[in-house]
Parts: C-alpha cells; sequence; structure tokens
C-alpha cells in the first residue's frame, strides 16, 4: 500500500523512523510558536483580552468499606448522591454489601472554586416501596482545597447523617421594607425568587423544595418545585408590621407520605432594612434552630444525637481539578492545520501521556471541523495497515482504539440520553426487585415475581430501542 495514500484529506502514511517522529513532534512545536497569534499580540496579552478558562473536576467514586448495617439481613443496600453547584449525580445501587464496588468515573463543571463544595451522601436503598432510603453517611470536600491540581486517591471517613453541614445551597429574594404613612400601616413586601445548590434529599438524587417565610406568627408559603435542586420561585408576598423584630425563612423539602424534610434557613433582623431601599441578595442557608412557630406540617423530627461516635465508614474516591485556558481559536489555526494531517496526529500520540485527553479533543475537533468519520475512518485504515500481527491489533492502548471509543461516546449519548434516560432514571428509583440469584434473594422475596419483574423491564427497554433506529446514529 503506498504510504501516502489519502482517505479524503487525511494521510494515512505513518512515521517510520524514530527520526521522522522528532521531525513531526519539532513541526508541530514550530507551528504552535509562529502561530498567527504571534504575529499581533503574545498569548498571554490575547488571553488576557478574550481568553476563558475551563474548570472541571475529574471524579472516582470507587468504593467504601466498614458501612454500618441497615438492614435485618445484616447488610445494606448502599449507593452515593454526587453534588456540585445544579450538578447531582446518582450511582447504581450495590445489594448486600457492607463493602461496595462502584468504579464510576464522572467529569463534573466547576464554576466558582472559592465557594462551591463537592458533596457525596451515602444512602441505603428501602427495599419497601413505601419505606424512605436511609442517609448513612457524607462527605465534604471544599473544591478551593483541591485547586492545586494534583491528582488524590485515598481514603474518606464518612461523617454522621446528622451533620450539620448536609444544608447547602442560598436563596435570592427581594426585600423592601415600607414604614407606615397616613393611613398606610408599615409593611414587608418579599419576593423570594430562586433557590441554587440545595441538598439532595430525595432517592432521585433531588428534592422538591418550597420555601415558607415566618414573620411573628403570620406564615406564607411558596408553591413546590418538584425534582429540583436549583428552584425558580418568582412569587410574592406582603406582610403588615406589628412589632416584629425578624423575618425567618425556612427552605423544605416536600414528602407525600412522611414528614417534609429540613433543607436550610435564614433569619433576616428587620433593623437591617432601610425604608424604601430594595434589598436583593442571595442568603447562604445555615442549619436548624428550632423555632416555637414550626407548625406539624413542616416539622422534622431528628432523633440523631449531634455528639454520635459510631464510625460510619469510608469511602474512597480519586479526583483531580483541572483548569485549561481556551484562547479564542485564531490561537490555533496552524496547530489545527497541522492536526489534519494524520502523521501529525500520530506523532503527538506517541509522545503524550495522556492520550485518552488526546483522542477526546481530537474527535471534537473534526466535530466542529465536520468531518470526524472521515477521520476516524483513515485512523483505523492505519492501524490495520501497520499493525504487525492480528492479536495486537486495536489494543485498549491504541490511539485507533481510543478514538474509536471516545467517537461512539460523543455521538451516541444523545440518542442514549433520548431514547432511554427516562426509563434509566425510573429504574433507579424503582423498588421492586428484579434479583434472580437464590442466594441473594430477601426475606420473602419470590423469585418468580421478581423474573416477571425483569421481563418487564427489559422488553420496555427493547421496545424503546427498537421504536427508535431511526434515530440511531
Amino acid at each position: 500500500m503506498d504510504k501516502s495514500r489519502l482517505f479524503g484529506n487525511y494521510s494515512v502514511g505513518l512515521p517510520q523512523k524514530q527520526q521522522e517522529l522528532k521531525e513531526w513532534v519539532g513541526f508541530l512545536t514550530h507551528a504552535l510558536k509562529t502561530s498567527v497569534l504571534q504575529r499581533s499580540k503574545t498569548v498571554t496579552e490575547l488571553y488576557k483580552e478574550k481568553g476563558r478558562v475551563v474548570k472541571t473536576l475529574a471524579l472516582r467514586v470507587a468504593e467504601a468499606r466498614n458501612l454500618p448495617s441497615m438492614d435485618r439481613n445484616g447488610l445494606s443496600d448502599p449507593y452515593c448522591i454526587i453534588q456540585l453547584n445544579e450538578q447531582s449525580i446518582r450511582t447504581r445501587t450495590i445489594y448486600k454489601e457492607l463493602n461496595p464496588l462502584w468504579g464510576e468515573e464522572y467529569n463534573l463543571n466547576v464554576q466558582d472554586p472559592s465557594q462551591e463544595v463537592l458533596t457525596l451522601l451515602l444512602y441505603d436503598q428501602d427495599s419497601n416501596p413505601l419505606g424512605k432510603d436511609d442517609l448513612m453517611g457524607a462527605l465534604r470536600i471544599p473544591i478551593h482545597s483541591l485547586t492545586d491540581e494534583v491528582q488524590r486517591e485515598q481514603w474518606y471517613p464518612l461523617l454522621p447523617m446528622d451533620y450539620e453541614k448536609l444544608v447547602t445551597g442560598d436563596l435570592h429574594m427581594k426585600m423592601t421594607y415600607r414604614p407606615g404613612i397616613n393611613h398606610l400601616p408599615s409593611a414587608l413586601f418579599v419576593s423570594v425568587l430562586a433557590a441554587r445548590n440545595l441538598a439532595s434529599k430525595d432517592t432521585n438524587g433531588l428534592s422538591d423544595p418550597y420555601v415558607k417565610l415566618t414573620l411573628g406568627h403570620k406564615s406564607k408559603k411558596t408553591k413546590i418545585i418538584k425534582k429540583e435542586l436549583n428552584p425558580v420561585f418568582n412569587e410574592d408576598f406582603e406582610f403588615a408590621l406589628d412589632g416584629d423584630s425578624e423575618l425567618c425563612v425556612t427552605v423544605w423539602d416536600w414528602d407525600r407520605l412522611s414528614s417534609n424534610d429540613f433543607m436550610g434557613e435564614v433569619t433576616i433582623p428587620l433593623e437591617h432594612l432601610h425604608p424604601n431601599v430594595v434589598m436583593d441578595q442571595w442568603f447562604t442557608l445555615n442549619d436548624r434552630v428550632d423555632h416555637p412557630h414550626d407548625d406539624e406540617e413542616d416539622k422534622h423530627e431528628d432523633h440523631s444525637d449531634h455528639h454520635h461516635k459510631k464510625p460510619l465508614g469510608d469511602i474512597r474516591i480519586k479526583m483531580k481539578y483541572g483548569e485549561e485556558k481556551v484562547l479564542p481559536s485564531a490561537a490555533y489555526h496552524n496547530l489545527i492545520s497541522e492536526l489534519q494531517n494524520l502523521n501529525g496526529l500520530l506523532a503527538l500520540s506517541e509522545v503524550t501521556q495522556e492520550r485518552d485527553a488526546l483522542a477526546g479533543h481530537s474527535i471534537n475537533l473534526f466535530y466542529a471541523l465536520d468531518a470526524p468519520l472521515k477521520w476516524v475512518n483513515a485512523l483505523t485504515k492505519s492501524e490495520v495497515h501497520w499493525t504487525a500481527t492480528p492479536e495486537t491489533i486495536f489494543r485498549g492502548n491504541s490511539m485507533a482504539t481510543k478514538v474509536v471509543d471516545a467517537y461512539m461516546k460523543l455521538a451516541g449519548l444523545p440518542y442514549l440520553k433520548a431514547t432511554l434516560g427516562d426509563s434509566i432514571q425510573r429504574l433507579y428509583t424503582l423498588k421492586h426487585s428484579c434479583e434472580l440469584d437464590p442466594t441473594r434473594l430477601e426475606e420473602g422475596e419470590d423469585a418468580k415475581e421478581n423474573l416477571h419483574n425483569l421481563e418487564t423491564e427489559v422488553q420496555t427497554i427493547l421496545g424503546k430501542i427498537f421504536a427508535a433506529l431511526d434515530a440511531c446514529p
């Protein structure tokens, strides 16, 4: 085969000698140094003018150990809820385990590392369809402690389930105090606008929040926003003032079958308000202080001991915070031109220690150039041509393998979300069992009933897959 043969605009030839490889690396370096960027401004100057920073947290929830027993069989059915800003992710449930293995990886977006906190909540899934999952323990890691961009992998002790920092988030409100004038009594006008980064209180990793405002013996409530950690309320309230000194605002998670869960509160002394001046502010939610005006509908019974010292186990996670500076597209003109030659890209793959990242960024690049299939096709043909023995073709760490994996994820993920997203989310919250292994059946479980449950779920998913054939990429 002619090594210079082109598939579309992409060369499939590979550098034959180490010297040629070095020449390609040197050429790419030169392309960066002689970018059009250098003709006008330095990289630093252009970055200050138009650059942006993309902040991410790569997280791997590996495993937990020595978890407390929450079920009658002496075991637990643990899963994790991962929260960061508006993102909330639920791992799969590991049944009948005190030392569960997850091995699940996520890339989370970070907005403000100085303020945000990574929260992991460990739950035991209740097998009773009417029951509520038990919170076993929690872990909170401030993002600012990770900004040295060093990868960490270690065991972290889980904190007690009643730990006060499980209250998270902020509440956005506007308030105006109007003094009494003539026949008009003094009044307080409150707009409850939104909340953000609330704690997950439900098994689906979300909450059903509402806000209660209390002034003296007068109380008002917002509507309930279902399945949301960043709810938007946009509701206005008016209170007549009668010697009241403070407004107490509490956020609750509504539950149909059990008492509502406390999510945080903030108290605003009225003396902080200036007459006829709007106070527009995000208020950080605080841990609870019991108030005599709490009613039974909102009452959250907390029978746990704040000084509870019983070990709750540990969780092992791997994480790395990273920041990528993204310059205007002109800064990458020469590099992009050279990466369109397959020799240059393969040369980079031979010298980089981050081949996964290179594959992912390359696929994104060629998607932007509207040519991902041409490029993937050229790369795989090159691998077939230059692999000496069939046993090593498409080995796990080859550039072609990683690029194909990255392409399939990028092309297929929107399709999978649209086709099966709702079904997968529902499966996470289902209480009925599909377990068929006799050694793992709960007391009283019927294997035939579980088989029926499994068949029903599989048929539902298969039906959605076949119905979406035309949308499959």
